[in-house]
């Protein structure tokens, strides 16, 4: 039998809840549920942001690993041809190329300074950056897609003997790129790689991206054969001529 209760200020009866709702859980409110939502959405805002970061820095480091193994192509490709570097790219009707890898089939006649020093890399994958993949068909003239570039500008180490880079620690060999050769003036080149428009090559956002690849940087590899990441260069950087900065 119910009994019906009354407060202490007013005599109107307050009945108690059946015993069937007594102690059932209560569910969210729609009020609660977007709070909660909201919660989560300002989470996911913040840490998202950081697992990309946390992803590109993967990437970034291992894309360092490719120009670091790259330039040790060079360097051995050096002390097999009279400490000479190599050419950033060659040939044209006719020419054969020197070292293709089994598994390609050409179609293109030009030699690049990627295919002169494959004997010693010996990896397709060591071309392609993990940020940056490009396909044989944006690169027709390529023997295999590479996304970095070669310093084959005016004064840079294409071609050159080591006795002629005065400064090989701090001078560019390869980096981040598009091309089978930076053949750009040295101004335009340091442009590019800071990030600005050229003296005469009016570079855009979108070439910057090709080259400032990682967290606004870039991986480089030395005249040295050492590699590491910078997002600046000086134009002398580019050229044969001693540049201690």
């Amino acid at each position: 039998m119910q009994t019906e209760m009354t407060t202490g200020d007013s005599s109107r009866p307050v009945r108690p809840a059946p015993a069937a709702y007594r102690g059932k859980p209560r569910g969210f409110t729609l009020i609660e549920l977007l709070v909660v939502i909201a919660i989560i959405a300002i989470l996911a805002s913040i840490l998202f942001p950081v697992f990309a970061r946390a992803r590109e820095a993967a990437r970034q480091s291992s894309c360092l690993s490719n120009t670091r193994q790259m330039g040790n192509g060079v360097m051995m490709y050096t002390q097999d041809y009279d400490e000479m570097y190599p050419w950033m790219w060659a040939g044209g009707a006719g020419s054969a190329h020197v070292h293709v890898p089994v598994q390609q089939t050409m179609s293109t006649n030009y030699t690049i300074w990627a295919e002169l020093i494959y004997p010693y890399v010996k990896n397709l994958a060591v071309y392609q950056c993990p940020s940056q993949k490009f396909t044989q068909a944006q690169m027709p003239y390529n023997t295999f897609p590479v996304a970095y570039n070669y310093n084959g500008g005016s004064g840079g180490p294409a071609f050159q003997s080591m006795a002629a880079v005065e400064n090989p620690a701090n001078t560019v060999l390869l980096y981040d790129g598009w091309t089978m050769d930076a053949w750009w003036a040295p101004a335009d080149e340091a442009a590019l790689m800071n990030g600005k428009p050229g003296p005469s090559i009016a570079w855009t956002e979108g070439t910057w991206k090709l080259v400032r690849r990682h967290n606004g940087g870039m991986n480089i590899a030395y005249a040295d054969g050492h590699s590491k990441w910078a997002n600046r260069i000086t134009e002398s950087q580019l050229t044969n001529a001693s540049d201690p900065d």
